[in-house]
């Protein structure tokens, strides 16, 4: 906490600097007393006159007493706030400046160039569409049957598809030996070959 009071209210220009000390030492040691430069400044002064004490407790009395009106001094009443509490003294030669207006901003050509409007599309265009649409979907169809019969096709069903086969073979072989045909499947096809079957003729 701070242990400094800036009088804001009740010292002039004439005010001494033994009377302010007088007038607040009855609430403690006073460690400082500075009267700014109101004397030398007048009106335009940037520094409030200030008291200073030793102890913390002296400083809560004092500023108590100033907020309630019971300190006086040339028979003007003197109030205060702890220092750093309050604005600074307003200068009066000091004019209350205003913050620039924000600058406009500028309209260019491209903020007056009208915004497009999105076309609708024509009806040979929705028909194009559609179509390509419908050609996808055929062609997702066709790929989907395809590897449905891929993933039917089973070991299992191979297997008997081979075991025809071996007994369509063998049949074969059986009817060539009861006949007396070679089980080869170039017999009788050469003309020089004889056979043993009685009703070849040889041309």
């Amino acid at each position: 906490m701070s242990t400094t009071i800036e009088i804001i209210e009740g010292c002039t220009d004439r005010t001494s600097r033994l009377g302010l000390k007088k007038a607040m030492q009855i609430y403690g040691e006073i460690d400082a007393c500075h009267m700014g430069d109101r004397a030398v400044m007048g009106d335009n002064f940037t520094e409030y006159p200030l008291v200073r004490f030793k102890s913390q407790t002296a400083a809560e009395n004092a500023l108590a007493a100033l907020k309630a009106g019971q300190v006086y001094l040339d028979g003007i009443p003197l109030k205060g706030e702890w220092r750093g509490g309050t604005r600074r003294p307003h200068r009066g030669n000091e004019k209350e400046t205003m913050p620039p207006p924000a600058p406009a901003e500028e309209t260019t050509s491209r903020d007056l160039k009208p915004e497009k409007t999105r076309r609708s599309p024509s009806r040979a265009e929705r028909a194009e569409r559609a179509e390509r649409a419908e050609r996808t979907r055929r062609k997702r169809s066709r790929s989907k049957s395809r590897s449905r019969r891929r993933r039917n096709t089973s070991p299992r069903k191979e297997k008997e598809k081979d075991k025809e086969r071996e007994k369509t073979s063998l049949s074969i072989n059986t009817l060539a030996a009861l006949l007396g045909l070679p089980e080869n499947k170039d017999a009788g096809n050469l003309e020089s070959q004889l056979s043993d079957n009685p009703l070849y003729r040889r041309k």
